[in-house]
């Protein structure tokens, strides 16, 4: 049975990538002659700069020139790198400070890639479900187009660079991938399952999307990816575990991807954290065992201890690298609590086989605290008591986004915790009201949300149906490419972005809009005895407005109210003979709102003027 790939095009890559030429360098401005490929330094089985696994929360120094703001590596300059690549931009700058340090050679400029690419991964700096470990093993190099030192001041240098990652997935790829994770997500009742079954329903998720792809290479890059377990069902165990960490840490689950040497066991599975210790999970091997039927335990390497998860190696399969994970961070915060025995799934008095109820998943930002009431019943039926059995903190339960409730165990379920989401969404949208309109477009504006947003939804309708007109950041939106003298209704809705998943607010009520008929372009006049005709082009609308005056600015001017946008013209009689006259029109809309005719007018046309006979 083949049971290991994973990282074949991560070597692939390396050894066609790992030799570079001599490059000639600059003392300053441009330091590189031609780009630098710089591979991912995990899947290139080099030696990583000693501190730089999951050493990245130290701070950067950080300083501003021509516009520009510069760091040392250190923390912010990290947290850019990643943000950068989280939404995969695929050529992006950075502004690097370097105190004593010159990179202009090669070399140099490997060890600050190697350094910059470790510490954006870092689980320390991970902040969501799509950063930190998902992030490290989705990205194969790092290209270095161009490197200018620009200043050297005070002890610094000062260096642009043009980075350009090479990704195993597209961010419409990842966009597929959000769909099924948040339909897969919203699918699990948590106020019905205990975390072990969670946990399960993520594995066998997983085995049921994908097979192993026993012919993955170096351009079947999905194979690599949750995209290509989740959706196009192909994949290697690189895949399966960036699946697995991913559905995890959405649940709200501990979690990391692992991996043995990629000279040797070429292998990722994960770990994952049930009652406060961690579990080693293999749902390739599992679901190679479902798939070619070559064994009858389809859980064998689900909840296993890592004597367990090594116990049918036959080349370093499962032997964790220790240069990944010989640090004291992994140790103190994952290996320190590794369970020595398998879990458990037959223990019913375990907590994570508890049911854990939120009274409430659902609620609407009003500037208060959301504190649902917490049930926790174990999984023989017992109700445990809180306050004696467990206590309750919750976080992020003010403004809009998803709030945690984390439930601790007490007494004899002392260091056991779990974790439950619950939703605050914005609050609903304020109708908006129009702040100015033109032939083809309407600006709006509303009061804007309180709780935090993200931003808001402008929806329009016409055609008989809504559609979305604009995505803005601000309260306000100008809806362009409108048809002139035409009656909308519009709507607006604020969004709440949490990492790759989006909380909504209802739906305001209806505003309608109209657009002003466009200017009337060509007037002509024409005479005869104390009479003036006026004929000018059709303008679409409900009729016209001509105005006549004696006096050049149209003070006192007479204003004649035309209806029907066919009758493109107006005789004036009983005028003055030998006196010159002025004349203007306009078109108009007319509308009803709320049992009332209203009216928008369209510019003027230009004056015209002619003497009277």
């Amino acid at each position: 049975m083949k049971r290991f790939i994973s990282l074949i095009l991560a070597l692939v890559l390396a050894f066609s990538s790992a030799s570079f030429a001599s490059y000639a360098f600059a003392q300053d401005g441009e330091i590189l002659s031609e780009p630098l490929v710089v591979d991912n330094p995990f899947y290139a089985g080099r030696e990583i700069p000693s501190g730089s696994i999951d050493g990245a929360t130290d701070a950067s120094v950080v300083k501003s020139y021509d516009g520009a703001t510069y760091y040392t590596p250190g923390k912010s300059l990290y947290t850019l790198v990643k943000n950068k690549c989280a939404e995969r931009e695929y050529s992006f700058y950075i502004h690097v400070l370097s105190k004593g340090t010159r990179y202009s050679t090669t070399y140099s400029l490997k060890v600050f890639m190697d350094d910059l690419w470790s510490n954006a991964t870092s689980d320390e700096i991970a902040t969501g479900c799509t950063d930190g470990d998902y992030l490290r093993w989705q990205i194969g190099s790092m290209d270095i187009y161009s490197c200018k030192q620009v200043l050297a001041k005070d002890g610094y240098y000062y260096y642009k660079m043009r980075i350009v990652p090479f990704y195993y997935s597209t961010i419409e790829e990842e966009k597929a991938v959000d769909n099924v994770v948040n339909n897969f997500v919203a699918s699990i009742d948590t106020n019905s399952l205990s975390d072990y079954e969670i946990i399960k329903k993520v594995h066998d998720f997983i085995c049921s999307k994908s097979v192993y792809d026993h012919h993955a290479n170096e351009y079947t890059y999905y194979d690599y990816t949750a995209y290509g377990t989740l959706v196009k069902g192909l994949s290697v165990c690189q895949g399966y575990a960036n699946a697995f960490y991913r559905l995890c840490k959405e649940l709200g689950y501990k979690a990391r991807i692992v991996t043995s040497d990629p000279y040797k066991g070429c292998h990722a599975w994960n770990i994952v954290s049930l009652d406060g210790k961690y579990y080693f999970v293999d749902a390739t091997w599992d679901d190679e065992i479902r798939d070619e039927g070559s064994g009858t335990d389809p859980y064998y390497f689900f909840l296993t201890n890592y004597e367990k998860s090594i116990s049918e190696d036959t080349y370093y399969q499962h032997v964790l690298e220790p240069k990944y994970y010989d640090n004291q961070y992994y140790y103190d915060n994952y290996e320190s609590k590794y369970d020595s025995k398998n879990y458990d799934a037959d223990n019913k008095e375990l907590f994570s086989q508890s049911k854990v109820r939120l009274s409430n998943k659902l609620y609407y930002y009003d500037g208060n605290e959301k504190k649902p009431a917490v049930t926790v019943t174990t999984g023989n039926g017992k109700l445990l008591e809180e306050g004696t059995d467990y206590k309750c903190v919750y976080t992020s339960n003010v403004n809009n986004g998803y709030a945690s409730a984390f439930i601790y165990g007490m007494g004899s379920y002392e260091n056991d915790v779990t974790r439950r989401y619950f939703e605050i969404r914005p609050s609903k949208s304020y109708t908006p009201w129009v702040t100015s309109r033109s032939a083809d477009s309407i600006s709006l504006k509303w009061s804007a949300n309180g709780g935090g947003v993200s931003g808001y939804v402008v929806d329009i309708y016409k055609g008989g149906k809504w559609s979305t007109a604009a995505y803005v950041s601000s309260n306000a939106a100008t809806i362009s490419s409108l048809s002139s003298a035409s009656i909308y209704y519009f709507r607006v809705r604020a969004y709440k972005k949490i990492s790759r998943r989006t909380v909504y607010s209802e739906y305001s009520n209806n505003a309608l809009a109209v657009t002003v008929p466009y200017k009337v372009a060509t007037l002509k006049l024409s005479t005869s005895k104390k009479k003036i005709t006026a004929k000018w082009n059709k303008v679409t609308g409900s009729g016209y407005q001509v105005q006549y005056s004696l006096k050049k600015n149209m003070s006192g001017a007479k204003t004649v109210t035309i209806s029907g946008a066919k009758n493109k013209q107006k005789v004036f009689k009983k005028l003055k003979s030998k006196k010159k006259y002025y004349v203007r029109v306009r078109a108009f809309k007319q509308y009803n709102e709320n049992g009332a005719k209203k009216y928008v007018y369209g510019a003027w046309s230009p004056k015209k003027s002619i003497k009277c006979k």
